[in-house]
């Protein structure tokens, strides 16, 4: 019986974490994706992405469901930390082809796929913030979160991927061994 789900933050460093009846904790982790070849080509990078779904398929499914964070088309201007405009032709190309193999391999698994809007995720895993937060903010909300929770990502790459997880698996109305640990996480003691 199909039950695992697996959610991908998709980038160069694309997290990933997986929830499975059978575990006590999710499991989760960074695959770093290849860089384009010299002749523009993003082919190793969709393969060694598509690879790594069946690998999870195989480990720890079979998968029912497989997550990913949208992809937002770029609107225009210079690739800056701030606004994370992004104009790089090859950026977008990596990145239609990541979701792209994320869909397909979920075609070929048939199970559903989910794309999973970033402010959604976000707001369920760490909650609301202020009109203008940042993405470094919020990429730092997101690796404390991790860590409130007792789980060391290795960096905010896998820290979102379970961000994705979490608010995939209650939209799921699935609920985890380890949903204590995340709702104590979220208790604020008074100062």
């Amino acid at each position: 019986m199909k039950q695992a789900v697996v959610c991908y933050d998709l980038s160069r460093s694309a997290g990933w974490a997986v929830w499975a009846p059978k575990l006590h904790a999710p499991r989760f982790g960074i695959l770093q994706l290849p860089p384009p070849l010299s002749n523009g080509s993003v082919g190793p990078a969709l393969a060694l992405l598509f690879e790594h779904i069946s690998w999870v398929d195989r480990n720890y499914g079979p998968l029912a469901h497989l997550g990913h964070e949208m992809f937002l088309a770029p609107t225009g201007g210079k690739k800056d930390a701030k606004t994370s405009f992004i104009t790089s032709p090859k950026t977008v190309k990596a990145l239609v082809g990541f979701s792209g193999v994320a869909e397909l391999a979920a075609h070929l698994l048939d199970i559903e796929s989910h794309q999973i809007h970033n402010m959604s995720w976000r707001r369920s895993w760490v909650g609301a913030q202020p009109r203008g937060t940042g993405r470094d903010e919020w990429k730092r909300l997101s690796v404390a979160k991790a860590m409130r929770c007792g789980w060391a990502p290795q960096g905010d790459d896998d820290a979102d991927a379970l961000g994705q997880l979490h608010f995939l698996l209650a939209k799921l109305k699935i609920v985890p061994q380890w949903q204590k640990a995340i709702d104590m996480a979220d208790v604020r003691l008074p100062l």
